[in-house]
């Protein structure tokens, strides 16, 4: 069976790779009193870049005879999802990124919400996380090529800032780690 090279291209041209530059990425929920500031969730505009979420399976060795095989036993997500927001230069905290991140993990550990005896936070989880979208496009920006859904997600870090005089053609970064508890793909 020989196929030709128009062939080849035609096939090539059907599909359009996914672009990391083409990216959407959206908050659902989040704590009350806390203004993230995106317009129904969409925080595409103020990130610059975001990690999506990895996936591996744990096994343990098992020998009954023979060679030692490796048996999967359940999935595991490991590590944190990383965005990269620009930071905005308003006095309005609903446009500081940092300063909602700020207050969003004060929600979570401030405010009257621990037991002062043992430590632990007394909130249900509930009403500090939200859903997180993360959509890859390709080069059209019209349909997604994938899209995941990430659970239960609260940011885990906020990352120092490095400030220099020698950066004058460029903006401000704040990078934050984002912990979740699992994720599907849409």
């Amino acid at each position: 069976m020989t196929t030709d090279l128009r062939t080849i291209t035609d096939r090539i041209n059907q599909f359009q790779l996914a672009s990391p530059s083409k990216f959407k990425v959206q908050f659902f929920g989040g704590p009350s009193g806390v203004n993230l500031g995106f317009d129904g969730g969409d925080a595409s505009i103020i990130v610059e870049d975001v990690t999506m979420p990895g996936r591996t399976l744990s096994t343990v060795e098992r020998r009954s005879f023979g060679p030692v095989q490796e048996l999967p036993y359940e999935r595991t997500f490991g590590g944190d999802i990383e965005v990269v927001f620009k930071l905005m230069g308003s006095s309005n905290d609903s446009f500081n990124i940092r300063v909602a991140m700020e207050k969003w993990m004060d929600e979570i550990i401030g405010g009257g919400l621990r037991d002062t005896n043992t430590g632990m936070i007394m909130q249900d989880r509930k009403q500090y996380v939200c859903d997180m979208r993360i959509q890859v496009f390709s080069q059209d920006f019209k349909t997604p090529s994938l899209t995941l859904r990430c659970f239960e997600v609260f940011p885990k870090t906020i990352n120092s800032i490095s400030l220099s005089d020698n950066t004058t053609d460029s903006y401000v970064r704040q990078s934050v780690n984002f912990s979740y508890r699992d994720y599907e793909i849409e």
